[in-house]
C-alpha cells in the first residue's frame, strides 16, 4: 500500500488532507516519530508507530536493468519478436522496463514476461507478439492470453502477417494461443419453460470468451437478457410476439471472440 501519491496518478481528487503528496523528507540527523492509521468505512481503525533514524549518507544509485519508461511521454520498445507501446499518461510513475521470453511448445509464440509489476494502466498499451508457429488457415482463431499462475485470461486483438496485436491494461506474462472450439449452449429446465413463461439457457466459452449471441422464436428475433454472473440468457415469453397455445421453434446462435459458433434448436409448447 503506497504512502505517497505517484506523480502520474490521475485520481488525485479522491485523496483528502494531503501534504507534499504524502512524501516524508528525512533531511536531518535525528529520529522521526511516525504513526500510520488505517480506518474503514465504519470508523474502525488500526495504527502502527515506529521511528525513522536520519543519518547522513550518499543516496543509493538505482539499479538499471532495462529501459527507462516515463509516465509523462510516449514509450516504445521493439525487438524482432515483440513490441509494446505505452502512451503518455498510462503509467503512475517512471519505471525500469524489462522484458524476457520463455520458449513454449504449448503456445504459438514464446511467453513474453513484461516487468516490473505495476498497477493497472490508466490507458491501454499496445502489444505485438510474433508467432513462432503459424499453421491455421483461419487466422481469427488466434488470440492472446495473459498467464497468471495456472490460469489464463483471454485478450483479443487481431492477427497481421505473422504477428498478433492487442491492447492490454496491465503488465504480466503473455503468449499467443489458439481457439478452434465452439462455445457451449445448455438449456436450463426446458420442460418448465411453458409453466414459467420463460426460456433460459446457459452459454459459455472456456477459451477466447463470448462475443455475441442471437435468439429467434419461429424465425423472428427475440431479445434475450444476459446475466453476466451466471452466464445465463433468458427471454420472458410475450404474447404480443409469440403466439400462445401452440408449438414454437427456438433457435439460438452463440459466437466466441475467435469466430467459432454454436447453435441450438428445439421445439417447445406455450
Amino acid at each position: 500500500m503506497r504512502t505517497y501519491i505517484a506523480p502520474g496518478n490521475r485520481l488525485k481528487s479522491i485523496y483528502k488532507q494531503v501534504e507534499n503528496r504524502g512524501i516524508l523528507h528525512v533531511d536531518e540527523e535525528r529520529a522521526y516519530r511516525c504513526r500510520y492509521v488505517l480506518t474503514d468505512y465504519d470508523g474502525n481503525s488500526s495504527s502502527v508507530e515506529f521511528s525513522l533514524i536520519g543519518k547522513l549518507q550518499e543516496p543509493p544509485l538505482p539499479k538499471k536493468e532495462g529501459i527507462y519508461f516515463s509516465y509523462a511521454v510516449d514509450n516504445l520498445y521493439k525487438k524482432d519478436d515483440f513490441g509494446i507501446f505505452v502512451p503518455a499518461g498510462a503509467l503512475y510513475e517512471n519505471l525500469d522496463f524489462t522484458r524476457r521470453k520463455i520458449p513454449s511448445k504449448k503456445y504459438c509464440s514464446d511467453i513474453h514476461i513484461i516487468a516490473p509489476s505495476v498497477p493497472p494502466l490508466h490507458k491501454a498499451a499496445e502489444i505485438s507478439v510474433r508467432l513462432t508457429e503459424d499453421k491455421l488457415s483461419d487466422k481469427r482463431q488466434y488470440y492472446l492470453v495473459r498467464l497468471d499462475d495456472d490460469r489464463s485470461y483471454p485478450v483479443c486483438g487481431e492477427y497481421a502477417n505473422g504477428w498478433y496485436k492487442a491492447k492490454i491494461t496491465e503488465f504480466g506474462s503473455y503468449a499467443v494461443s489458439v481457439d478452434t472450439l465452439p462455445p457451449t449452449i445448455l438449456p436450463i429446465a426446458p420442460d418448465k419453460w411453458s409453466t414459467r413463461e420463460k426460456v433460459i439457457l446457459k452459454i459459455s466459452d472456456d477459451q477466447s470468451g463470448l462475443k455475441s449471441y442471437r435468439g429467434e422464436i419461429d424465425g423472428k428475433f427475440v431479445l434475450f437478457e444476459l446475466d453476466g454472473k451466471t452466464g445465463r440468457i433468458s427471454y420472458r415469453l410475450e404474447s404480443n410476439r409469440v403466439k400462445k397455445g401452440s408449438e414454437h421453434t427456438l433457435h439460438v446462435v452463440v459466437y466466441d471472440m475467435c469466430g467459432n459458433e454454436q447453435s441450438y434448436t428445439n421445439s417447445f409448447v406455450w
